[in-house]
């Protein structure tokens, strides 16, 4: 090996070397603002790729054990918008469709994303055959409880909120958006309004018609699990001043991409723009 080739090694290990200290010292910065500004939060996992941190964790509230997840910027310094994502029926929290989406916003956005896991869903599934024995379902107080302590985090911080979800995202999503208000702007959709106490508790229309944020909210014209007029009076008994329904072919699930491609700017013209620094 020739003088010249030993340098430039030793220059390139320097840099290379240098470049991964950098990104280790970034990332115990997390690990410690995580344990240290939200005591709440056990932390399980936490890993990076393609400059997106993940943060797998438990949240304790009202005895209950909560997992959830936080997508942010790697090297993310200070406040940014927080957009809370609610998966729909037989899915969970890190479902494709949310990943995607939150790696969206994160990557190009400089945003932070939340999910946390349904009754008997991912982490916690499968529920107790005994119906006595299981949890009582209070997604809204996990939720906010869930949203609280991530804006601890000094990375994350007390911007605005925004929450997608639809399907069981929408069913509960409505009392969380009605009751938190740091949620300033929602999609919502694939689900309708119906008689209280069966498939929705009494309150939930209520719920409903106390929301006054912008929202898009999306239905399918083929939906086989609710009517086209279930959504149209849900969408009526919305209190916003801005919402639009937009109505698409096809069955439940079949969302189109173009729909899906509205949603990132809607966030963005409510929340905000975010950088990845306070700088």
């Amino acid at each position: 090996m020739t003088v010249v080739n030993k340098m430039l090694s030793k220059n390139f290990l320097k840099t290379f070397l240098g470049g991964f200290m950098v990104s280790l010292i970034c990332f115990a910065d997390h690990q410690a603002s995580a344990q240290a500004n939200s005591p709440d939060m056990k932390i399980i996992s936490e890993s990076i790729e393609a400059g997106v941190m993940e943060t797998r964790f438990d949240l304790e509230v009202d005895g209950i054990t909560v997992p959830a997840i936080l997508w942010t910027p790697e090297n993310a310094v200070g406040t940014r918008p927080l957009v809370m994502f609610g998966h729909g029926g037989s899915q969970h929290k890190r479902v494709s469709n949310i990943l995607r989406m939150a790696r969206d916003l994160v990557s190009n956005e400089h945003y932070a994303v939340l999910a946390i896991d349904g009754y008997g869903h991912g982490d916690r599934a499968p529920l107790p055959e005994d119906e006595n024995s299981r949890p009582g379902e209070n997604m809204t107080a996990e939720s906010m409880a869930a949203i609280t302590a991530v804006q601890q985090l000094s990375y994350v911080g007390d911007g605005p909120v925004g929450y997608w979800g639809v399907s069981m995202g929408t069913r509960f999503g409505v009392p969380l958006v009605a009751k938190d208000s740091r949620i300033k702007a929602a999609v919502l959709g694939l689900f309708g309004l119906f008689p209280e106490g069966r498939t929705v508790p009494v309150g939930w229309a209520d719920d409903a018609r106390s929301i006054t944020v912008p929202l898009i909210f999306v239905f399918q014209r083929s939906d086989t699990l609710m009517t086209l007029q279930n959504g149209i009076d849900l969408f009526d008994a919305f209190g916003s001043a801005e919402k639009a329904m937009h109505i698409n072919p096809g069955g439940h699930t079949a969302i189109p991409v173009s729909e899906r491609e509205t949603w990132k700017p809607f966030f963005v013209s409510h929340l905000g723009k975010a950088r990845l620094t306070s700088e």
